[in-house]
């Protein structure tokens, strides 16, 4: 062989060498900028996890406040509510009560006034004329 071609042989070795080298140097910087990525990930994920269960915590204990204030209030209309309704219900037993005593009477009286003018009615017509003589 000749020193040119030996001189081409080597060159293109040395060149694939580079080639290689740079390649696996490329290889190992992805890894460790991969893991230093992930560590961060992790530690950005355990203080998120943390900041999310305090702030579940306070949210917890907002609506456990809110519930008892709301159920306190709403026990309390009721109670004031159900007051109201039960005068309302006494006086409208009352003014029924009242207004059917007062058609009770009314109609005791045009009951009265009926057998009245049936008894005028039965005057003005007379006695039965009986026009059949039946056996006895």
């Amino acid at each position: 062989m000749s020193a040119e071609t030996i001189a081409i042989v080597a060159s293109a070795a040395g060149l694939l060498f580079a080639l290689a080298s740079g390649f696996g140097w490329m290889i190992h910087r992805m890894d460790r900028m991969g893991n230093r990525l992930s560590d961060k990930l992790e530690s950005v994920e355990v203080r998120l996890s943390d900041k999310i269960e305090s702030v579940e915590v306070r949210l917890s204990d907002k609506i456990e406040s809110v519930d008892q204030r709301l159920n306190g209030k709403i026990d309390s209309v009721d109670q004031r509510l159900s007051g109201k309704i039960d005068s309302v219900d006494l006086r409208l037993s009352e003014k029924i009560d009242a207004v059917e005593e007062s058609l009770g009477e009314r109609l005791d009286r045009v009951e009265h006034e009926l057998g009245e003018v049936k008894v005028a009615v039965a005057r003005l017509e007379g006695p039965l004329v009986q026009r059949l003589v039946l056996p006895r």
